[in-house]
């Protein structure tokens, strides 16, 4: 009987190092295939979103709801700590299946509270005082923002304070983008979805845009997509 034999310890590392290389060959595709499925996932959101903000308007006189308002003795079902606020995501539920519409699968953070949910709106266009901004004084709602991936119930972008930080929430990316003094983490500074944020506009479609494309938007001499009152759609 002949004598099997076995592998030598060359053979054995050579095997270990095609491993390797192979592992760091296709864990980042893997990794890139989840995001983009997280992605897709996260875009389905924004749009539904989007489409429960168009049917709430048709049933308000084509006037978007506000960011918040108190009503006494009201409880939020969705809203942690919201007190006797009714935010747009409360007005916005009944046109929708789910409150878990509201968390993107990107997002670092996957509960409500202080955070909020993980997407925010247009200060601009959802309002803080009643009542709700006319879709009819829309000038261009085919590129103008409406809701997007974001931190907290609203992003503020304007004049004062630092743009996509302060005051409301921030937009995932804008550190990346040049914002400075924002927020820290992960998600401020390198974006959310492949350097971008999913954003519904208010005719209710929806698209990825860049994070970069959406911060030069607000340095614009008009603010550009943030404004939706405003003169040129250049």
């Amino acid at each position: 009987m002949k004598n099997r034999k076995g592998f030598t310890l060359i053979e054995l590392l050579v095997v270990i190092a095609v491993i390797a290389i192979l592992a760091a060959i296709l864990f980042p595709v893997f990794a890139k295939a989840r995001e983009k499925a997280r992605q897709t996932s996260c875009a389905s959101n924004i749009r539904q979103i989007g489409l429960a903000f168009m049917m709430y308007a048709q049933d308000w006189d084509e006037n978007l709801p506000v960011q918040s308002i108190d009503i006494p003795g009201f409880s939020s079902t969705i809203v942690y700590w919201g007190g006797t606020n009714f935010f747009w995501y409360d007005a916005l539920l009944p046109y929708m299946k789910s409150s878990k519409l509201f968390y993107c699968p990107s997002s670092p953070n996957q509960s409500c509270g202080v955070a909020y949910f993980n997407y925010s709106s247009n200060v601009s266009v959802i309002k803080w005082f009643t009542p709700g901004l006319s879709m009819g004084n829309i000038t261009f709602p085919a590129s103008t923002y409406l809701c997007m991936d974001g931190h907290s119930q609203y992003i503020a972008w304007y004049s004062t304070i630092t743009p996509f930080d302060g005051g409301g929430g921030y937009l995932p990316g804008a550190g990346d983008a040049g914002i400075t003094g924002g927020d820290n983490s992960a998600d401020f500074t390198s974006g959310r979805h492949s350097g971008g944020v999913n954003i519904a506009f208010c005719d209710g479609h929806a698209k990825w845009v860049k994070s970069a494309v959406a911060v030069q938007e607000a340095r614009m001499s008009d603010y550009g997509a943030w404004n939706p009152t405003r003169t040129s759609d250049d």
